[in-house]
């Protein structure tokens, strides 16, 4: 602005009641000229939306009538822009518009059931009435297409295992033998694979198959890992494995060449099929109590364990645990003698996870290091 004249061309807004005005600054002096009112929608403007859209918004905002406006989704996510963070109410409160958060009983079953397995499309579960059921999965609704009585169970089925194409099912109990039957057939005949053990009384706890289908391995109550060759129809290996039982057997790659097992002596372990009788490529030590469940992701690095000692744990195959971690891991377990079979499931935190894992763990916070063991104090320089 020089003398009065404006030079440069540009707009400044000014209200008035219901419609908003204009000052267009032309060079030349001030002139302006209303435009329509902010209430009605511009040229070209979507319909409004529709009852559905409408309620899902007023879903998502707080819950409808009487809720609280601070706590709307939208208000919420445009304060955390401003730098404000969520409380662990309003985490909760976000979560449960996205997270399932209903239990749901669809298929009653007359005793424990004591193993499933999930597919994708089919639902095969094991009962501790020594039944085995397929169901078919569609939505929240599982429709039954055929219940067979399993052979030699003793007290229950513990594991069951599709084979590759689908068209199988395994299980084993306490028993000698790890039977097939087929889910597709009209006949109810099982077969038998004996896996010929050295002790009388023995169990199976866990199966894995091979991609091909021929090999079973499957790990037991006498610490060994068995492998069954379903072409040859014997078994080809027994490997002492763990100090206890086996609980937990899963192949770690698409070659089902990286066999993994986990036991009560909580530690799980990595062989090379080609090699068995050489011992473990990878052992696995952190658990405070027996392990009881592996998966590996199929890349034959990454692998989840889940123990007695109420924890998971997630482990890099490239990174094996030493001798000390093993040593602490069997001194965790003779301390142990909760029994989940008939005692409550420990509480929270009445397991202490400080047990070093056989490998350096750094934690850096100001000047402290911490390793398995001691606590290092730096000097600064």
């Amino acid at each position: 602005i020089n003398g009065g004249v404006v030079k440069t061309k540009g707009e400044w807004p000014t209200a008035k009641a219901g419609v908003a005005s204009f000052c267009f600054f032309n060079g030349r002096g001030l002139s302006s000229s209303p435009s329509p009112s902010l209430c009605s929608p511009p040229p070209g403007a979507p319909p409004p939306a529709g009852p559905a859209l409408q309620e899902l918004r007023a879903e998502l905002g707080g819950g409808g009538a009487g809720a609280e406006p601070e706590r709307s989704l939208p208000r919420l996510i445009r304060q955390r822009e401003w730098g404000r963070s969520f409380s662990r109410e309003e985490r909760t409160q976000l979560s449960s518009h996205f997270l399932p958060n209903h239990v749901a009983a669809l298929q009653p079953h007359p005793q424990k059931v004591f193993c499933s397995l999930f597919c994708g499309r089919r639902l095969l579960t094991a009962c501790q009435d020594h039944t085995l059921r397929l169901f078919e999965v569609s939505g929240r609704r599982l429709r039954l297409l055929r219940a067979t009585r399993g052979r030699h169970v003793g007290w229950s089925v513990l594991d069951v295992a599709f084979s590759p194409d689908g068209s199988q099912a395994l299980y084993c109990s306490w028993s000698n033998y790890v039977h097939v039957f087929d889910l597709h057939g009209e006949g109810d005949a099982h077969t038998a694979l004996d896996f010929r053990p050295e002790d009388r009384r023995f169990a199976v706890f866990s199966l894995a198959v091979g991609p091909d289908g021929r090999d079973v391995m499957g790990g037991a109550n006498d610490g060994c890992v068995y492998v069954y060759d379903r072409q040859a129809q014997r078994r080809v290996e027994r490997v002492p494995a763990h100090e206890d039982d086996v609980n937990a057997v899963a192949l770690a790659d698409a070659s089902g060449q990286l066999l993994l097992s986990g036991g009560d002596d909580a530690v799980g372990r990595a062989w090379d099929r080609r090699c068995l009788a050489e011992g473990p490529a990878v052992t696995l030590a952190g658990h405070r109590d027996g392990l009881t469940f592996l998966h590996a992701r199929g890349d034959g690095r990454y692998v989840v364990s889940n123990s007695k000692d109420q924890s998971a744990k997630l482990w890099d195959l490239r990174r094996p645990s030493g001798p000390a971690a093993l040593a602490a891991a069997r001194r965790a377990v003779a301390r142990q003698s909760w029994d989940y079979r008939w005692q409550r499931a420990p509480r929270a935190g009445s397991y202490r996870f400080g047990l070093g894992w056989g490998r350096k763990t750094a934690k850096k916070r100001g000047e402290t290091v911490k390793k398995p063991g001691k606590t290092v104090k730096k000097r600064r320089r």
